[in-house]
């Protein structure tokens, strides 16, 4: 019970709060040149209201967070700052009244694509070398991909931990020092928060820690409507922690949890929205963690660790017939089907493990063996497909990766037997399909939840790997067993969306670092 009150105790000090201060009036209109826009969302992060036929609306708010905000309306885009979409307009607590218009203009997103990105953990650190290798690496890879994505409009979600909150003050580099270096990027970014986006020296508790965001970037919870998609944006970081006697809270002083006031937000959001339009709710944590992976079907937890739980956030969303959810957090890239309306994509990183792998053993990689990179999805009408892009190759050749378990060290080989053929799908989902063949003949392929040899062989035996970055068991590594050593294994890997990726493995195979890209 006592836990239990100190989890709430930040929240309830909010609501306290809340109800000794007198509500702003705030008024406005919502327009496309000149034109009234009616039904579009206007909120103060509690309540949501819609613009009337005149495209006008008034909300009475307390105005703690300091704004308000809309629900840009799909077929719309709002100005930009720099990368920013400013689809907010912050307000001062002290008027009695107050205005905010927002002015949009109209945009064809029948068909658009969107770059998701997560953990670039920039922190500005000369020996990590993270500022040198995004503007080599990553950078220049998402400038090219644009190119060909240019067509339709693109815009740009991430998914947290955009900085490292422990670097913020002995580096210099925060969430002002990253919004400059993606300026670079030509399209508008709509960021989601992470645990590592908090500020440490904020003064302890979740509304405080999360303040320094909310100045910078903007509102820490929202939701916007592109295409046919309606995207929730969620804070499921909860700082409960109150500060130390130097004003300092622990990077780990967090829990998933949702508090009452967004949770208010949500159903208010959700209650303006079709249950025939698709959803895209986007969160940092993991609503799932994996655990296993038995008869080929995953077995996995509620990845939320107090308060509300995933299952009953998601309970919220129960009336839509497809939600796709958008999580990171992990330094791992995995797909779970939570249930049939409900799938999960723990994004991949784009500091892999970390920026620092590449020091330790040249390459970028993550703790499931796959390279950093970034997920293209595209909308098309109500249609939602995506592919995995890792950073400095070609999207066709770097899905996979075939290993030849003979030629792998005994420590590395997780017990398997000789003649063993580990295939190790970077990007898998339970739709795609995956075969190997031997002399014309299928071999029997099955799913297991084991390491990634190669990043074992990079990283496991250094200090980053005896640390927070030590290898995991993933659940897109598939194995099989050929007759013999020597012959060829044809490997046919199959997307959701028919795409044909293959490989044929000659034997004995070799294995070591500078086979980074297998199929290649």
């Amino acid at each position: 019970m006592n836990r239990l009150l100190h989890r709430l105790l930040p929240a309830a000090l909010l609501l306290f709060a809340s109800v000794s201060l007198s509500a702003t009036v705030v008024t406005g209109r919502v327009s496309c040149e000149g034109e009234p826009l009616a039904g579009v969302s206007v909120s103060d992060g509690e309540n949501v209201v819609l613009t009337d036929a005149q495209g006008c609306y008034t909300i009475k708010s307390k105005l703690e967070l300091g704004y308000v905000f809309i629900s840009v309306p799909s077929g719309y885009e709002v100005p930009s700052d720099g990368v920013l979409p400013v689809f907010f307009k912050r307000l001062s607590a002290s008027l009695s009244k107050a205005s905010a218009d927002f002015s949009l203009k109209k945009v064809d997103q029948s068909k658009c694509n969107l770059i998701v990105y997560n953990d670039i953990h920039l922190v500005g650190d000369k020996k990590e070398k993270d500022l040198e290798q995004a503007h080599e690496g990553f950078f220049p890879d998402v400038l090219a991909e644009y190119e060909k994505l240019k067509d339709v409009p693109v815009y740009g979600l991430t998914v947290g931990d955009m900085t490292s909150d422990n670097k913020w003050y002995t580096h210099n580099f925060g969430l002002p020092e990253y919004l400059k270096e993606v300026s670079v990027l030509p399209f508008q970014i709509y960021h989601c928060m992470g645990n590592h986006d908090n500020d440490l020296r904020g003064g302890g508790g979740d509304f405080n820690s999360s303040k320094t965001y909310r100045e910078v970037i903007g509102p820490n919870y929202y939701s916007i409507n592109i295409g046919a998609y309606h995207i929730v944006f969620l804070d499921n970081i909860f700082y409960d922690q109150p500060a130390d006697e130097n004003g300092w809270v622990s990077a780990k002083g967090y829990h998933t949890h949702l508090d009452g006031v967004q949770l208010r937000w949500l159903r208010n959001d959700l209650k303006n929205v079709a249950p025939d339009t698709p959803i895209l709710l986007v969160a940092h944590a993991p609503f799932s963690r994996l655990e296993g992976v038995d008869k080929g079907e995953d077995r996995f937890r509620d990845g939320f660790n107090d308060g509300y739980y995933g299952a009953d956030v998601l309970n919220m969303f129960r009336k839509f017939g497809s939600v796709h959810l958008l999580t990171a957090h992990t330094h791992e890239n995995y797909f779970v089907q939570i249930n049939s309306r409900v799938l999960e994509h723990n994004n991949i990183g784009v500091s892999a493990a970390s920026w620092k792998t590449k020091q330790y053993c040249g390459l970028n990689i993550i703790r499931d063996g796959v390279p950093g990179g970034y997920s293209v999805y595209t909308i098309d009408g109500s249609n939602l497909s995506w592919y995995y892009k890792a950073v400095g190759f070609k999207a066709d050749e770097c899905q996979f990766r075939g290993y030849d378990v003979n030629v792998i060290p005994e420590e590395l080989r997780e017990g398997a037997p000789d003649n063993t053929i580990w295939v190790n799908v970077f990007n898998y989902d339970p739709a795609w399909t995956v075969s190997l063949k031997e002399d014309g003949k299928d071999l029997d392929v099955q799913r297991a939840f084991i390491r990634d040899p190669l990043y074992r062989l990079g990283i496991d035996h250094t200090k980053l790997g005896k640390g927070a970055f030590k290898s995991m068991p993933n659940n897109h590594m598939f194995t099989a067993r050929a007759s013999r050593p020597d012959s060829s294994i044809e490997i046919t890997v199959t997307d959701r969306f028919g795409k044909v990726y293959k490989q044929t493995l000659e034997r004995p195979a070799h294995f070591g670092l500078d086979m980074f890209l297998g199929n290649k």
